[in-house]
């Protein structure tokens, strides 16, 4: 757990990390070891030369052997960190990097043009979505696991008709399934338009709508939310948001006007997160929560740019957003911000 200095205060709105900017835009966000680790274009972070991968202590920035680019995603699993997206060292294109502790331990050996967007772990299994052919010279398209030891896919044939490769954007946990959201109209077997899930034994399909996207999941004590860049799912009229129900998926107020490429949970909200959508839903800039009853914009500080990534630090309550954007609030805050609440009763 990061232990914050009276540096960083409790804010309701968007706020700069202490130890200087970033100079190149933020991708992916996540907590582990006691720091904040984070991945984009960047070569510096405040006075700290690094590429692609710094972290934060909660006071200041400190250096990290850096990547060959920005990762897509992080996941801890087994108690080591591993990036995700595709990095080119040499001849070879690899699609993860395991954290040894001083350096990175490249892994998953990807096609030529692969790449993974997502990770979880289900099932003490570790998940990999992405748009790939091969793992280490194994047929496999799109979805994989890996045990420790040994890549394998998933039985069943993945396809697209719109696209191909087919393409998994979000990967998503909850009430003992996996979720697969992407682009593909049959995922492992199943028949399915860009959603899917996987309760330890059965695939079963959650279609949205066929030539559209899913990109990811959020869950709170209502119930699972799929965004994407669909304006119905499954017949509901919703644009670029659902919520999962006992019929298929259902319409959640009147969809945002938003191109979502972030779902999160925070203070049992769904906070979506990513760049102007030109028609459709109610308007909360880049950034934005559902209350229950509305649609309510949170983009104080960050409203110019893009938002890539939102990601939750359950233990200390923040809630930290990474893109495109150049100021929050009014301060210097490149590319990286956060924010806390408090609940009083």
């Amino acid at each position: 757990m990061i232990v914050y200095s009276a540096t960083i205060s409790l804010a309701q709105s968007w706020k700069p990390l202490p130890g200087g900017s970033l100079n190149g835009w933020v991708v992916s966000i996540t907590n582990f070891g006691g720091y904040v680790w984070i991945g984009g274009n960047f070569t510096m972070a405040g006075p700290v030369s690094t590429d692609h991968i710094v972290r934060h202590d909660g006071n200041q920035w400190v250096f990290t052997q850096g990547l060959p680019s920005g990762p897509n995603a992080f996941c801890e699993y087994n108690g080591e960190l591993f990036a995700f997206g595709a990095f080119a060292i040499g001849s070879i294109r690899y699609g993860a990097m395991k954290w040894n502790g001083s350096a990175w331990i490249p892994l998953c050996e990807i096609d030529n043009f692969g790449k993974i967007n997502t990770a979880v772990v289900y099932g003490g299994t570790l998940i990999i979505g992405g748009s790939f052919y091969t793992i280490d010279g194994m047929p496999i398209t799109s979805l994989a696991k890996w045990d420790g030891t040994t890549w394998s896919a998933f039985s069943g044939t993945t396809t697209c008709f719109w696209t191909w490769p087919p393409r998994v954007y979000g990967l998503h946990v909850t009430n003992g399934c996996l979720y697969v959201a992407g682009s593909f109209d049959q995922l492992c077997g199943v028949s399915s338009d860009c959603a899917a899930k996987w309760d330890g034994s059965v695939w079963t399909g959650m279609s949205i709508g066929w030539n559209t996207s899913a990109i990811g999941f959020a869950h709170n004590s209502s119930g699972l939310y799929v965004t994407g860049t669909f304006l119905s799912a499954g017949g509901a009229v919703s644009p670029r948001v659902a919520k999962e129900s006992v019929s298929g998926w259902t319409a959640v107020g009147n969809g945002v006007q938003l191109t979502p490429r972030a779902a999160e949970t925070y203070l049992n909200r769904i906070y979506l997160a990513g760049g102007a959508a030109v028609a459709s839903g109610d308007y909360i800039s880049n950034c934005g929560y559902w209350d229950g009853i509305r649609w309510v914009g949170d983009f104080s500080g960050i409203s110019s740019g893009l938002v890539f990534d939102l990601h939750t630090d359950v233990s200390s309550g923040i809630l930290y957003a990474g893109g495109t954007f150049s100021a929050s609030s009014g301060s210097v805050a490149d590319y990286i911000a956060y924010k806390g609440e408090i609940s009083l009763p």
